[in-house]
């Protein structure tokens, strides 16, 4: 998560030193201290524990906010406050839907969920592409299983469900 968000959606909000310091400076420290996997579970994890990073208007956006009270997107019944929108994988048990909604992610999908439990292939399945500023994702499809998911997803439905979430199912 923070590799990702490092200019999403502060561009252009955040000073130049701060920019610096997370690219230059804490995302190569953190680089070497974590693989990618484990990188992405301490991602989840601090999300889930509402260390993420949360999207604060701009006082342009604000005041576009207050001008028009329409959804950023829509689409027949369902209304996002972004069009840019969190995929499958990176929450594939559904621990942190809130926090990534909080991002600015106009939707978030979870999954793919399995009926049942399984670990996906073996590790190492994550790679980083440093000079592509890309990974290879080969995680397969692991996941703590329908009934984990469906608690999970309870949870995030107290308070009611807000627009745009998805699942993406998976055979076992």
């Amino acid at each position: 998560a923070v590799e990702m968000t490092t200019h999403l959606p502060s561009q252009g909000r955040s000073s130049e030193f701060y920019h610096k310091l997370s690219d230059e400076v804490a995302l190569p420290i953190l680089r070497r201290l974590f693989d990618p996997e484990r990188a992405h579970e301490l991602g989840l994890k601090l999300a889930q524990r509402g260390s993420a990073p949360t999207f604060r208007p701009s006082v342009a956006e604000q005041s576009l906010a207050r001008v028009s009270s329409r959804p950023f997107t829509r689409f027949p019944g369902l209304n996002f406050e972004s069009c840019i929108g969190l995929a499958a994988g990176f929450d594939k048990n559904g621990v942190a839907i809130q926090p990534m909604l909080d991002m600015g992610f106009g939707y978030v999908e979870i999954g793919s969920v399995t009926p049942e439990p399984q670990s996906g292939n073996p590790k190492p399945r994550m790679f980083r592409l440093t000079r592509e500023k890309g990974v290879i994702n080969r995680y397969g499809f692991n996941s703590d299983g329908a009934t984990a998911v469906a608690e999970n997803l309870q949870s995030f439905r107290n308070p009611p469900p807000r627009a745009g979430e998805e699942t993406d199912l998976a055979a076992n």
